[in-house]
């Protein structure tokens, strides 16, 4: 009789606690609690979409800067994005951030555009095609083998020697990081690469002055608001804010768009991409595998920056909390995440330290 009465609130139990959880559900109570929760995160999401979306953008145009990409800018664009995706899809499962915002980042994918420069150059008596295969094949495979010596990085728990670095090693890499980016961003104004010492004088001329000055002002205005805004409004609202004006501005003054796109202030308009205009990038036939092996010191340098840069992301977020974080557990994270974004045609990632 005992037994029987114990097999029964053993049966009962999960009942009970099933009941309990659909009254709790339906109450008042219930949905006060967790509405403001789900309401915050959404908001959060949009506006970390907000930033991420033209940042996605604009290092597609970063990747893939010479002539010969420029047809194929709407399907490499959409492929950033998916990539992007991809790399937010391991992030969420498997950080320990429930937070964590892993994107494309910037300290791989000057590896990256250095690798598609180079395909350009060695692939300049072929078709298009060709250099646009190649180059997203090279940079697909060198993500997914970057992505798989992180794991190894992770495993073996490497990431603890980052504390050993010199101070001047640091200071170096965020230099070189923000030149670059500078660089890149100066040459999208104007349409020209700012590489050689001897282009940078070409911003002088007076029409790329005028192409340069709203680009540097809109720089400022979006790090003065990043750094002085304690709210994560202001930074995305700005974004948005911008691009509106100078359409106001193009109104008021009763310029066209084309005349807009003449001048430079416009990319040129193209058909937008479709699913399957970006699976026909990959076009394997066309693939020049002789280039690739020539890109392996680039890739290993890329290694090198991705892993170092992974890492001292964490940090700073683990500044930021004020609480030691598993730096193992997100380099493996950062890992995965670069596999499945190769395996899938995409490019490297990592966190992304404003948003996260």
């Amino acid at each position: 009789g005992d037994s029987r009465a114990s097999m029964g609130v053993h049966e009962l139990a999960p009942r009970l606690r099933r009941r309990s959880f659909m009254q709790r559900a339906v109450t008042w109570d219930w949905w006060a609690e967790v509405a403001p929760r789900t309401l915050r995160a959404l908001v959060f999401g949009l506006v970390n979409t907000i930033m991420c979306v033209p940042w996605a953008y604009g290092y597609a145009s970063v990747i893939f800067a010479q002539a010969v990409y420029k047809a194929y800018m709407p399907a490499l664009c959409k492929l950033v994005l998916f990539s992007c995706a991809m790399h937010q899809l391991v992030f969420s499962v498997g950080s320990g951030l429930p937070f964590a915002i892993g994107q494309v980042q910037d300290a791989g994918l000057i590896f990256l555009a250095h690798m598609a420069r180079n395909i350009a150059h060695r692939t300049a008596d072929q078709s298009p095609e060709t250099t646009v295969a190649t180059a997203v094949v090279c940079t697909a495979l060198s993500t997914a083998l970057l992505g798989l010596a992180l794991v190894v990085f992770g495993r073996l728990r490497w990431a603890r020697f980052v504390s050993y670095l010199p101070v001047p090693v640091i200071g170096g890499y965020l230099a070189f990081i923000g030149f670059f980016c500078i660089e890149a961003g100066l040459g999208l104004c104007v349409g020209q690469s700012l590489s050689k010492p001897e282009a940078w004088l070409s911003l002088l001329e007076p029409k790329n002055l005028i192409l340069t000055i709203p680009c540097v002002a809109t720089g400022l205005l979006f790090m003065l608001v990043g750094r002085w805004a304690d709210h994560p409004a202001p930074l995305p609202v700005s974004m948005c804010v911008v691009p509106g004006l100078f359409y106001v501005w193009l109104w008021l003054s009763g310029s066209t768009l084309d005349e807009a796109r003449s001048f430079g202030w416009l990319e040129n308009s193209m058909e937008p991409a479709d699913p399957k205009d970006v699976a026909g990038l990959f076009q394997w036939s066309l693939v020049q595998w002789s280039a690739l092996p020539e890109e392996f010191p680039i890739w290993l340098g890329m290694v090198f920056v991705v892993s170092f840069s992974s890492c001292l992301d964490v940090a700073a977020i683990e500044m930021d909390m004020g609480k030691p974080l598993n730096k193992n557990r997100e380099l493996l994270t950062v890992g995965w995440s670069n596999i499945l974004s190769g395996l899938t045609g995409g490019f490297s990632g990592s966190h992304i330290f404003s948003p996260t």
